[in-house]
C-alpha cells in the first residue's frame, strides 16, 4: 500500500503522511490507516469514517458470517 500525504497535524499543524496500520485486524484495532506528522512525530488514527469500506467490514458480526456460510453450504448441498 502506498504512503499518502494526509491532513495537517492536530498538534502542530505540520504535514502528515498516511500509511497502513500494521496492527489492523489484530486485537481491537479497527483503524486501517495511521497518519504520522513529519514535523513533530505525532501519530494519529485516520477516522474510520474516512474509509467506508473498512467501516462496513468492521460492522460485520460473527452471526452474519456464520449465517452466510451456512446459507452457501445449504445452497450447495441442494444442487
Amino acid at each position: 500500500m502506498a504512503v499518502m500525504h494526509g491532513p495537517e497535524c492536530a498538534e502542530c499543524g505540520g504535514p502528515t503522511r498516511v500509511s497502513p496500520n500494521p496492527y489492523f485486524r489484530t486485537g481491537l484495532s479497527v483503524h486501517s490507516e495511521v497518519a504520522e506528522c513529519r514535523s513533530c512525530g505525532t501519530t494519529a488514527f485516520v477516522p474510520v469514517a474516512a474509509a467506508p469500506r473498512v467501516a462496513a467490514e468492521v460492522r460485520r458480526t460473527l452471526p452474519e458470517v456464520v449465517r452466510g456460510l451456512l446459507a452457501k453450504r445449504s445452497n450447495g448441498a441442494a444442487k
